[in-house]
């Protein structure tokens, strides 16, 4: 008998258990078409996070919204980031944090393992939180988060002008410049000492 009560109470406490869960991440800026994660450079983003509540006694208050970067089983993980702009009041319905931001910044020791990112609720009065995850992989296109570049193109590291070296070799240029100043000024002497000879002759 007192077995069967301890049971009862058990199911009741897990049935009377309230919970936020995460729904879908949607990252909205940069464009996930065009939008690029560029390894070592901070990028700013803003998404959207949906989620479901289920309120049976208590109350379930969001604290904060977090991402990180993954690999595909979790395995490698980035530092987390919290997110601005997640509201800190009691939830009792579904619905979704809109328009949260936060800057993220693929490392180069793990960019090439990073497949997705993924945001985390955390809040008080939750009682299960191993559903409070929600991802995207990167990609282009609809549903994804834009792509992740593991190499910094070489053309501008290289030339940051972005044009070709066309410069002479080093004092080529001017030498020229000075051989030619040089002549013009022998010739003048030539001329003014033949005419010099010239007038005296003359004279």
């Amino acid at each position: 008998m007192v077995i069967l009560v301890f049971l009862l109470l058990g199911c009741l406490s897990l049935c009377q258990a309230d919970e936020i869960a995460a729904g879908t991440l949607t990252v909205k800026t940069p464009d996930p078409a065009t939008g690029q994660f560029i390894v070592g450079v901070p990028t700013l983003i803003s998404f959207d996070l949906s989620y479901t509540v289920t309120i049976t006694s208590g109350t379930v208050t969001p604290t904060a919204v977090k991402l990180y970067l993954s690999n595909a089983d979790g395995g490698t993980t980035s530092s987390e980031v919290t997110a601005t702009g997640t509201p800190t009041t009691a939830v009792t319905d579904d619905g979704t944090f809109s328009d949260l931001s936060a800057t993220l910044t693929v490392d180069a020791a793990n960019c090439a393992a990073y497949t997705k990112i993924v945001a985390k609720i955390e809040a008080t009065g939750d009682t299960d939180g191993d559903n409070n995850e929600a991802s995207v992989d990167f990609g282009s296109g609809a549903g994804k988060a834009g792509i992740k570049v593991c190499e910094v193109p070489s053309t501008v590291a290289d030339d940051p002008t972005g044009g070709s070296d066309t410069t002479s070799e080093p004092g080529t240029t001017k030498e020229s410049e000075g051989g030619a100043g040089t002549a013009c000024l022998n010739l003048s002497l030539l001329l003014s000492l033949l005419l010099a000879v010239l007038t005296f002759m003359n004279g």
